[in-house]
C-alpha cells in the first residue's frame, strides 16, 4: 500500500515551483510514486516576496510496507535538500 505525505513550503517568489519539485523528488529518491500540488497561498503572514505551495508526495516501496520510520526518513531528506532553495517546511 501506498502512504501520503502532506507537505507546505513557504519560499520566496523567485523560485520557481518546478525547481521546489525537482528538489522534492531528488531527495525523496525511489519511493515517491506521485507528487501533486493541491494549494498555492500567498499571504503577510508569510513575509514580503513569498508564496506557500502545499504538495501531496505518494510514498511506496515495490516490495514491502513503508514504516512510519521510512516516512519520516523521505520528510527529512525533502526538508534538507529544500532548505538550500530558501524553503521553509511550514506542514
Amino acid at each position: 500500500p501506498s502512504s501520503d505525505l502532506d507537505l507546505a513550503f513557504s519560499l520566496p517568489d523567485d523560485v520557481p515551483a518546478e525547481r521546489l519539485e525537482r528538489a522534492i523528488r531528488d531527495a525523496a529518491g525511489a519511493t515517491l510514486v506521485d507528487l501533486a500540488l493541491f494549494d498555492v497561498y500567498r499571504g503577510d503572514a508569510l513575509g514580503p516576496n513569498r508564496r506557500s505551495l502545499a504538495y501531496r508526495l505518494r510514498l511506496q516501496a515495490p516490495d514491502r510496507n513503508l514504516t512510519d520510520g521510512d516516512i519520516v526518513a523521505v520528510r527529512q531528506a525533502v526538508e534538507a535538500r529544500t532548505r538550500k532553495l530558501g524553503a521553509e517546511l511550514r506542514a
